[in-house]
């Protein structure tokens, strides 16, 4: 009778320990969540197309038209390389396809960056950095000039799709710039900007 007991208690362990390892799953310890950031392709390429004023020194800008004033549209060729989300170097090359009777102009530029990502795509961003200034007289009210000035600006771009942006900027191309224009002795140039990148 003690053996039939021993025997079936031995039984009743060996079920039962056969059942809970039935049972048994293996649990895996809690992973964070695994968050992709895309990476930030540096290197950029664009064209745009640009309203540009050229006027008397002291003279408020006006695009619908002035006496003291030239009016010029011009095309850009833009190159820059993105430091990380938050900062580029950007070159602009920009030269006049179209005046109203007084001036043409190219100009070459360099700025920094800097700029901020505020909504869905959307950025906000500064231009502050410096250019070459070469405008040719087509008229005898002025005369050809050339310098080097301080340049600043601001915009706003939309990533269209991975790798295209679109833009809208304002610059300020020169404040005061010496040289003959109509009746004033220095020169003040504003621009409009719209245009793409390509990023890679």
């Amino acid at each position: 009778m003690k053996r039939v007991s021993i025997t079936v208690a031995i039984l009743s362990v060996a079920t039962s320990l056969l059942v809970a390892g039935g049972n048994t799953k293996e649990v895996m310890p809690a992973q964070d969540p695994i968050v992709v950031i895309p990476a930030v392709k540096p290197f950029y390429l664009g064209m745009g197309i640009s309203a540009q004023s050229v006027r008397e020194g002291g003279v408020s800008v006006d695009w619908d038209g002035r006496k003291e004033q030239d009016r010029l549209g011009s095309y850009s060729v833009v190159g820059g390389y993105h430091y990380n989300e938050y900062f580029a170097i950007e070159a602009r090359y920009t030269a006049s396809y179209t005046h109203e009777d007084v001036v043409e102009m190219k100009t070459l530029s360099l700025f920094a960056k800097p700029h901020y990502p505020v909504l869905g795509g959307i950025s906000l961003y500064g231009l502050l950095g410096a250019g070459y200034i070469d405008i040719t007289a087509e008229d005898y009210r002025a005369k050809d000039m050339d310098d080097t000035q301080f340049q600043w600006g601001g915009g706003i771009s939309y990533q269209l799709v991975e790798n295209v942006a679109i833009f809208a900027d304002y610059t300020f191309l020169a404040k005061a710039l010496d040289g003959t224009f109509i009746k004033a002795s220095d020169v003040d140039i504003d621009s409009m900007n719209i245009g793409f990148n390509y990023q890679f």
